[in-house]
C-alpha cells in the first residue's frame, strides 16, 4: 500500500481530517456521497458597529468541515 496518493485528477482518496475517520467513518461515507466532497463556503463577519458598516476584524472565507 502506498498510503495517501492521489488519483487521476490530483486529489486525495481520503479528503478530511483523520478524527472524522477513526470515529464516525460510516457517517463521514454517506456525506462523501451525497456531496462529492464539496463542502459550501461562506463568509462570517465580525462588525465593530450596531449599523454594521464597520468590520471588526479582517473577514475570512470559511467552510464547515
Amino acid at each position: 500500500m502506498k498510503g495517501d496518493v492521489p488519483n487521476q485528477q490530483g486529489y486525495s482518496s481520503f479528503p478530511g481530517n483523520i478524527n472524522t475517520l477513526v470515529i464516525k467513518l460510516p457517517e463521514y461515507l454517506d456525506t462523501l456521497a451525497k456531496t462529492g466532497g464539496v463542502i459550501p463556503e461562506f463568509v462570517n463577519p465580525k462588525y465593530a458597529n450596531e449599523e454594521k458598516t464597520v468590520f471588526k476584524t479582517a473577514t475570512r472565507l470559511e467552510s464547515m468541515m
